[in-house]
């Protein structure tokens, strides 16, 4: 199958590439600077298991969701178990008007809560005991 770049509705500087059915990419131009979470506006969060179908759950509660934001800019990274349940945390709304922001959340064996500024990376952060309630 051939990938296709598209517009994304409401972001006049963003194209994403697409393979057959699923985003791939999110490309800005050169001349938008990099999105700054603290700036963005957030308004909606949506936790999300990482397998399609998976377990869902939303929120527009701006304490939480500020929260999030500063353990995500602001907390220094710590290293976790290996043994971790694997999530996508997706922020939307304000500046982010047609896309989602996903970062990553881990769940340990212990019940510990982390979060990571994307899903890929081995730089978590401990999430507050006012997050990790909410995601249970």
């Amino acid at each position: 199958m051939a990938a296709r770049l598209n517009t994304i509705y409401g972001q006049k500087d963003y194209i994403v590439l697409y393979d057959f059915m699923s985003p791939v990419a999110v490309f800005r131009s050169i001349h938008e600077p990099v999105l700054e979470l603290r700036t963005a506006g957030v308004t909606e969060m949506i936790l999300t298991d990482l397998v399609p179908g998976g377990p869902q759950k939303s929120t527009t509660d701006a304490a939480l969701i500020n929260d999030v934001i500063a353990t995500l800019t602001g907390s220094a990274p710590v290293r976790a178990s290996a043994s971790v349940k694997k999530y996508g945390l997706y922020l939307s709304g304000g500046k982010l008007i047609g896309m989602k922001y996903c970062a990553g959340l881990y769940i340990d064996g212990a019940g510990q809560v982390y979060l990571a500024r994307d899903t890929f990376t081995d730089k978590w952060n401990r999430s507050s005991d006012a997050f990790s309630k909410w995601t249970k």
